[in-house]
């Protein structure tokens, strides 16, 4: 089973580190003059039997690609009693991992369609499984994202299944936005990701830094990016480059004046509806920090009435329109 692998793959490593420190051990701490040849051959040995693990590892990692075809998240809390985590660290995070996949794999889905009604092809069905949940250990958890393959699924053993799995796209695509924010060289390359699935991203490096949580992230096991590792030092940091780039981005729009009556307001998803004068409906997005001008103005969809505000509208080509107050006319 897959699972019995990943822990045998997990032991490997755990016991490969330690294998890792005794190299050379003899010959490295011996005093000057005292190595013998026993303390050589010894050292000899230890050094064949860490390479043949670490190359049993490596093969054991590719089987698990070949079977698994998936992206496991590591989450770590250094540091704590064993057994113990925050439950709001799990849930925060997790639910905003949630949100931000969510993000991803609609933006996906839409190109995807895009793309098959220009080739008057018939619709693709897509398969969009859950994020689960691998294992918990003291003080850590993995979310696995995307999906083991089925030995009973018709498209097992062949790469139709990943073609069209939206969650192991979702996750590939994440797993690029990070690899990029941790380099920080050129964010440049996250022109395609739109302000949305940004700012999301940007609130799962808020939910690492706040508190004081030491929260490290490793991702493993993937066909073709190599293993990394986000620690907790440059969770604010990657943070704040993500915002100044969003903001940044958002310079290059126009802000505009819209007059209209706004229809419905949602609290939780920090979005308003707004009927303009052309009878146009629009949805208008707005921060946390916003909602004292909302109430200051009285902003009522049960009672409606005609409002002027400035947005930020970020027009791309061959994508909706995304709007972002600003603020009310004086």
């Amino acid at each position: 089973m897959i699972q019995d692998k990943l822990k045998r793959l997990s032991e490997m490593k755990r016991e490969l580190s330690i294998e890792e420190k005794m190299l050379d051990y003899y010959t490295k701490y011996a005093p000057e003059g005292k190595v013998t040849f026993t303390m050589q051959v010894a050292d000899e040995i230890n050094r064949q039997a860490y390479e043949k693990k670490k190359q049993l590892i490596a093969d054991l990692e590719k089987e698990i690609i070949r079977e698994g075809e998936i992206i496991n998240l590591h989450f770590t809390i250094p540091d704590l009693p064993s057994g113990m985590m925050p439950l709001s660290a799990f849930n925060n995070f997790t639910r905003n991992l949630d949100e931000t996949i969510r993000l991803i794999g609609e933006d996906i889905i839409s190109k995807m369609e895009s793309c098959t009604k220009k080739a008057r092809n018939r619709h693709r069905k897509f398969y969009n499984p859950e994020i689960q949940l691998l294992s918990m250990t003291p003080g850590s958890f993995n979310v696995q994202l995307g999906a083991l393959n089925d030995p009973d699924s018709l498209f097992y053993g062949s790469d139709e299944e990943r073609k069209v799995n939206i969650l192991y796209k979702s996750g590939t695509r994440l797993l690029n936005i990070m690899y990029t924010l941790s380099c920080r060289d050129d964010l440049s390359r996250l022109a395609d990701d739109n302000d949305e699935i940004l700012e999301s991203v940007q609130s799962l490096y808020q939910d690492m830094d706040k508190d004081d949580l030491s929260l490290d992230i490793t991702w493993t096991r993937h066909p073709s990016r190599s293993t990394f590792t986000i620690p907790h030092k440059d969770t604010a940091p990657i943070a704040q480059a993500l915002k100044n780039y969003v903001e940044q981005r958002q310079q290059a729009v126009q802000l505009q004046r819209i007059t209209g009556t706004i229809t419905t307001l949602n609290m939780e998803k920090y979005s308003l509806r707004l009927k303009k004068k052309d009878s146009a409906i629009i949805t208008v997005k707005f921060e946390k920090e916003n909602i004292s001008d909302l109430m200051e103005h009285q902003v009522n969809p049960l009672y409606q009435k005609e409002y002027t505000i400035y947005v930020i509208c970020e027009n791309k080509p061959k994508k909706k329109n995304i709007y972002r107050f600003r603020r009310f006319e004086n």
